[in-house]
């Protein structure tokens, strides 16, 4: 597992335990999509990570 994986699974604990539960794979996988599609980890895309976990 990436850090940047790392780091978003530690971010998901900012939602409750039954929505993780629930939802917390997919939000991984789009995660990782994501990162994979917009080529790198930048700060733009940490900024807008962070702006939809808030």
């Amino acid at each position: 597992m990436s850090a940047d994986a790392r780091i978003y699974r530690l971010l998901l604990r900012a939602y409750p335990p039954r929505f993780r539960a629930e939802y917390g794979r997919e939000m991984e996988l789009i995660f990782r999509d994501q990162r994979r599609g917009e080529g790198g980890t930048g700060p733009g895309f940490w900024g807008r990570t962070l702006w939809d976990v808030a």
